[in-house]
């Protein structure tokens, strides 16, 4: 261990992750992570780093950024893990987390060919390397809380095709419980819903497509999530004026009934309308992306790698698995939510989607609630398949 982090042997931990060795603040194993360590790092969000490592696989991806760093561990499990990296550009702003960086990329003999390490603000890092000859083909944004003030600077700084991998902290904001934040953040009206997490991901996922729209881009989301206290999506960037167009054509509004589970779907902002089923008035929340979240061919070759990649946690490979299996739409049903508003004893979700699937209805369980079914089935026909 360095002399440095010698003097600071009460400070500090040694732990693996991964394939990885770091060094990390001891802090921020005994308490919840907060700013003022000297680096960050949080071993909550380990699901998050492994399956930033298999998509890089998955991917080919040779050349990545991380602007906000803190301890280095994604980029360093990214390097040794990939096992294909040629080039990755560490960033933080923090003196301290440099320090650790540099302290870790020793700890597993990555060398200066490989790994470059800058101490410069976030958007700076991003510009630079907006250059001709500086992009990268993967970038991960991983900021403490909003994402939104980076969004710019770092699609500017991905080569053709691209991917930009976001991490959003602020999930009060884009779950709908702070609709003056969101409106003013993200340029969204959304309130306090029935599919919160999916609202979430698909708010995050509408702002990336209408800063990528300025630059006339378009985005291909190919992973998105949400797990505890954060919001994950994988988007490929497009170049041209008409991948711009192409996505902002996955851009609309949900109707939800201020009384009753009903909801729809458009692409158009809704006239003033009442619920076809309560006569309620319909609340309308947008824009929101209302396109698909994934790509099934990209999970699939992430799956494949159930057998080699042995260094992956149990509960990263049944995140993707749930992503995979997950039917493709918009919203989903609480069942105990909508059992307690029918006044009935809320059906197994197991039950609820084999009925469905009897019926002839595509139907799964969704990653963004264990209690969650997504179907293309109507209200009423859900209703229905509920036991009497």
């Amino acid at each position: 261990m360095d002399k440095v982090f010698l003097r600071m042997e009460k400070e500090v931990r040694e732990i693996q992750e991964g394939l990885a060795r770091i060094v990390v603040p001891a802090g921020s194993l005994i308490s919840e992570p907060h700013s003022k360590l000297p680096a960050f790092y949080n071993p909550k969000m380990r699901n998050n780093r492994d399956i930033a490592v298999l998509f890089t696989i998955a991917e080919g991806v040779r050349r990545i950024g991380e602007p906000m760093a803190g301890t280095g561990v994604r980029s360093i499990r990214i390097i040794l893990e990939n096992g294909n990296i040629e080039e990755a550009f560490i960033n933080d702003l923090k003196r301290e987390a440099v320090k650790f960086i540099r302290e870790n990329l020793r700890l597993n003999h990555i060398g200066g060919n490989t790994a470059r390490v800058t101490r410069l603000e976030a958007n700076l890092f991003n510009i630079i390397h907006s250059l001709p000859g500086n992009r990268v083909e993967y970038l991960d944004l991983d900021p403490y809380g909003t994402p939104a003030p980076f969004i710019y600077s770092s699609i500017m700084a991905l080569r053709k095709r691209g991917v930009l991998a976001v991490t959003a902290t602020d999930t009060f904001t884009l779950k709908g419980f702070k609709p003056e934040t969101a409106f003013v953040r993200y340029g969204v009206k959304i309130f306090k819903n029935m599919f919160p997490s999916e609202v979430a991901v698909r708010t995050l996922l509408y702002y990336i497509s209408r800063v990528a729209a300025s630059l006339e881009y378009g985005i291909e989301p190919l992973i998105a999530y949400t797990q505890r206290h954060y919001v994950r999506v994988y988007v490929r960037i497009l170049r041209g004026p008409g991948k711009a167009k192409e996505s902002q054509k996955r851009v609309g509004y949900i109707a939800l009934c201020s009384r009753c589970p009903f909801w729809k779907v458009s692409d158009e902002e809704f006239r003033e309308e009442k619920c076809p089923i309560c006569s309620s008035k319909l609340r309308i929340m947008g824009p929101l992306w209302v396109g698909v979240l994934k790509d099934s061919e990209t999970m699939s070759r992430i799956l494949d790698m159930r057998d080699e990649a042995y260094w992956i946690e149990e509960e990263s490979w049944k995140i993707l698995r749930r992503i995979a299996g997950e039917i493709d739409i918009v919203g989903y049903y609480d069942i105990p939510l909508l059992a307690s508003k029918l006044r009935r004893s809320p059906p197994s979700v197991s039950e609820v989607i084999s009925s469905l699937r009897e019926k002839g209805f595509k139907a799964s369980r969704t990653v963004f609630s264990t209690t969650g079914v997504k179907t293309d089935a109507s209200l009423k026909e859900l209703v229905e398949s509920f036991n009497p």
